[in-house]
């Protein structure tokens, strides 16, 4: 939550309500309503904390506050390196790129911030910039194409050195990236058909961990 608050404030353009319902989405995915609600709530006073922060005259230059972000950035990856195994923490970088990609208006200064933390996250230049060319809908910058699969209707097109899986009466196409360190899924989907996973509806264009387990 602090790490969302720290992106989410940085860019006073793409903040808001907006950012405050993917953080809701998230949540939304894990917990019951009760732990939901805990941890909007802080989110919601960090947000408040950094923004005073940010209307200090002494530290309000652009070049200044994003500093004291990549500061802060640091310290709390220390504290989930030393809390969180390295599966959680290519969970951690994949919501924060969605996040960002999802915002009103994404930033450099954003997107630098994230290559900060998965930097002190220890997770690897490879994985980083394929995780952000797959949120980014770039999907031809990924550099280890045999990490994708294409989930696409039946008689689709195939792509050269892309895994695809072809499924009866899909609309639209899945898109699914595999980050190897981790044995962890991730996964996009594009289309406008009401796909379920574990009951919550699938947004388009929005990243999932597609977890063991999960249906």
């Amino acid at each position: 939550m602090q790490l969302f608050a720290i992106v989410s404030d940085i860019n006073k353009e793409g903040q808001s309500e907006s950012k405050r319902s993917i953080v809701m989405d998230y949540l939304d995915r894990q917990y019951s309503h009760e732990i939901v609600q805990k941890y909007i709530d802080f989110f919601d006073q960090q947000v408040n904390y950094y923004h005073k922060l940010g209307n200090d005259p002494v530290i309000a230059d652009p070049a200044i506050r994003k500093i004291n972000a990549e500061k802060r950035i640091i310290e709390i990856c220390g504290q989930i390196n030393e809390e969180l195994e390295h599966e959680q923490k290519i969970i951690v970088l994949l919501y924060l790129l969605d996040f960002i990609q999802s915002g009103y208006k994404r930033t450099r200064t954003e997107l630098s911030l994230v290559r900060t933390a998965s930097t002190y996250l220890k997770i690897s230049e490879d994985e980083f910039n394929d995780a952000k060319s797959f949120t980014y809908e770039d999907v031809n910058s990924i550099v280890h194409k045999d990490w994708l699969l294409f989930i696409r209707p039946m008689n689709s097109t195939s792509s050269p050195g892309i895994k695809q899986l072809s499924i009866d009466k899909l609309e639209g196409q899945i898109i699914v990236l595999q980050i190897p360190s981790a044995d962890t899924y991730v996964f996009r989907y594009y289309g406008s058909m009401v796909l379920l996973m574990n009951g919550h509806r699938i947004k388009p264009g929005r990243s999932y961990i597609w977890s063991l387990g999960s249906v």
